[in-house]
């Protein structure tokens, strides 16, 4: 079962490992390498490197901090406080596509764009074609409801192509490469792995110091992120060192 830990207790927890996620970056990575670029590719590779240990790290000790036995009494594995299940039953199904209907509607503002991006492109390809040679384009409306072809044809040329020229770069150009694993897989993966599941799960289960009463979900959702924050503030730093004397 996990173990129950003072407030005070899981918020040093969080912090440490915060702090541990960025200093990892500074200790293990050479100053020769922290002198490149952050975009290149030999550096990436070390950041990336470095991130995904730490991720590994903090998975591999937190049964060992927070989980007195192996097994629930239930028989779940430890690895469930964190959020990973191999079982697919109907609540864990739920839950998938309620979170995935939650992130969705988070991007529901980028997706409307993209819409309306490829609708009146369309509409703009079926004006294009249907107006004459030398004709006055002033005179031209755009036609409210675009055909289906026309919407295929946006598509292609919008999304379908642009996307096949970004897959041929991530074959070809190794920085263009690293930097869509970092930005896509290893970084939002790693973040992930830290923040939330090493953290949610130990801030959850403490309490106060001869109490029970413990931190509820709506506390813990405005103090967790502040964690992935201090992690985030050698940006701050970097940038204030790139800037001329006379600007700091």
């Amino acid at each position: 079962k996990h173990r129950c830990f003072s407030i005070p207790q899981a918020l040093l927890y969080s912090l440490t490992l915060a702090l541990v996620f960025v200093i990892s970056l500074y200790a293990f990575v050479p100053s020769s390498v922290r002198q490149l670029r952050r975009d290149h590719a030999t550096h990436m590779k070390w950041r990336s490197g470095v991130v995904v240990a730490v991720a590994s790290v903090g998975i591999s000790i937190y049964p060992w901090l927070f989980c007195e036995d192996e097994m629930h009494g239930d028989g779940n594995l430890w690895y469930r406080y964190i959020g990973v299940s191999v079982s697919l039953n109907d609540t864990r199904l739920l839950q998938i596509v309620t979170a995935v209907l939650h992130a969705a509607v988070l991007y529901l503002g980028s997706f409307a764009i993209c819409w309306f991006h490829f609708y009146h492109y369309a509409r703009i390809l079926q004006m294009g074609e249907k107006r004459p040679s030398g004709s006055n384009t002033s005179n031209n409306k755009l036609t409210l409801l675009p055909k289906p072809q026309y919407m295929f044809k946006s598509v292609n040329r919008l999304w379908v192509k642009p996307t096949k020229e970004s897959l041929q770069s991530f074959l070809k150009d190794e920085t263009y490469r690293w930097t869509i694993l970092r930005n896509l897989f290893i970084a939002p993966i790693s973040e992930e792995v830290i923040f939330r599941a090493c953290i949610i799960a130990p801030l959850l289960s403490s309490h106060k110091t001869n109490d029970d009463q413990s931190l509820s979900p709506t506390q813990i959702c405005w103090i967790a992120p502040l964690f992935f924050g201090v992690a985030h503030l050698h940006h701050f730093y970097e940038q204030y060192r790139q800037l001329p004397l006379l600007r700091r």
